[in-house]
C-alpha cells in the first residue's frame, strides 16, 4: 500500500512539524520511503511517498518475536547488533538532522541484522541502501556487525555533500533539480 505525507515548513517555529509522519511510521511496517522537496508559493514542502504493507497490532515499533529456547543465544546476539545498529543511527540523525528513518529505516536494520555484511558490496544489496548510504555508512555498520563498535569515531566523519541517489526509475538528476529550485525563485523574485 502507498500514503503520501506532505509537510509544510512552519516559519514560526522554523522547522516542519513531523509528527504525523513519525506516528504513521511507528505504526505501520515501511517496507520504502521516497522523499522528494519542493517549493510552492515561496513555501517549502518535503513530501514523503510511503510503500507499506500492513498496520502493526502492537503499540510502538520495536516488539520481540517469540523464539524457540535453541534460538535464545543467536537471537540475544542479533538483538544486540540491532540495538547497537539503532544506537548508531540516532546518533548519525542528529549529526546530519535527520529523522532516523531517513539514515536506516527499521526494515533495512532488519535485514542488515539478518544478513550480516560484511562488505560494501553486500550492504548495498539491501534494499534501499544506495552507493550515496553505503559511502557514508558503510564503514561504521560493517564495523558494528563485526562487533567491533564505532571506536575510532567512524559516525564522527560529517560527508561534505549528502545527496540521497535518484530512484531507478526517476530520470531526474540532483543537479536538475537544483536547476528547477534556482529557475523558480528566480522567477518568483522578479514577478
Amino acid at each position: 500500500m502507498i500514503k503520501i505525507i506532505t509537510l509544510a515548513f512552519d516559519a514560526e517555529t522554523q522547522s516542519f512539524n513531523e509528527e504525523s509522519l513519525n506516528e504513521f511510521i511507528s505504526t505501520h511496517k515501511i517496507r520504502f520511503i521516497r522523499k522528494e522537496f519542493f517549493i510552492s508559493q515561496e513555501i517549502p514542502y518535503w513530501t514523503f511517498v510511503i510503500d507499506y504493507t500492513h498496520a502493526k497490532k502492537y503499540e510502538g515499533r520495536e516488539k520481540a518475536p517469540e523464539y524457540k529456547s535453541s534460538e535464545i543465544s543467536e537471537n540475544e546476539a542479533d538483538e544486540k547488533l540491532a540495538e547497537a545498529i539503532k544506537k548508531w543511527r540516532i546518533t548519525e540523525a542528529k549529526k546530519q538532522a535527520y529523522p532516523p528513518y531517513i539514515v536506516l529505516t527499521n526494515n533495512q536494520i532488519d535485514e542488515i541484522v539478518s544478513k550480516k555484511p560484511m562488505s560494501k558490496e553486500a550492504l548495498g544489496k539491501i534494499a534501499g541502501i544506495g552507493k550515496n548510504k553505503v559511502s557514508l555508512y558503510a564503514d561504521a555498520i560493517i564495523r558494528l556487525v563485526k562487533g567491533e563498535g564505532d571506536e575510532q569515531g567512524l559516525s564522527d566523519i560529517q560527508p561534505v555533500v549528502q545527496y540521497d541517489e535518484p530512484d531507478i526509475e526517476s530520470d531526474r538528476t540532483v543537479s536538475e533539480v537544483d536547476a528547477l529550485c534556482t529557475e523558480q525563485s528566480s522567477a518568483e523574485s522578479k514577478s
